[in-house]
């Protein structure tokens, strides 16, 4: 398997750390009443983070044998991610607005740890 390179100069440890940041307070709000407002901001902030790691994840898959088992397990989880990110900002029910920031929360985190400063990849899509 080919090694996922690490993320550009550009995602700093400080980056690092704002993301991080980013995520606990997203699993903060999915255990707690949260209002709509905090809900969208903590989905925006996830989305601007996963755009910043997408290309790096998007240049490792265009180095993968196209049609391999590593490639399409990859290509389908990246696919997923850019769907998730392409949704309505604006969820219509308290519970859809939760399950969007849980998803793209998890989704940060995969890429953060796989394509963020300092990864390393873990092997599994």
């Amino acid at each position: 398997m080919v090694d996922p390179p690490h993320a550009p100069a550009c995602l700093s440890a400080p980056a690092r750390m704002d993301i991080e940041a980013t995520l606990a307070e997203a699993v903060g709000l999915g255990q707690l009443r949260a209002s709509d407002s905090d809900l969208a901001t903590a989905a925006t902030a996830l989305r601007g983070h996963i755009e910043s790691m997408l290309p790096t994840a998007e240049k490792h898959a265009a180095t993968l044998w196209r049609g391999g088992t590593t490639w399409c397990s990859l290509r389908s989880r990246l696919d997923t991610i850019r769907h998730e990110i392409a949704q309505p900002a604006a969820p219509l029910t308290p519970l859809s607005a939760h399950v969007q920031v849980e998803l793209l929360r998890r989704s940060c985190r995969w890429l953060l740890e796989r394509y963020g400063p300092d990864a390393e990849d873990k092997g599994s899509c």
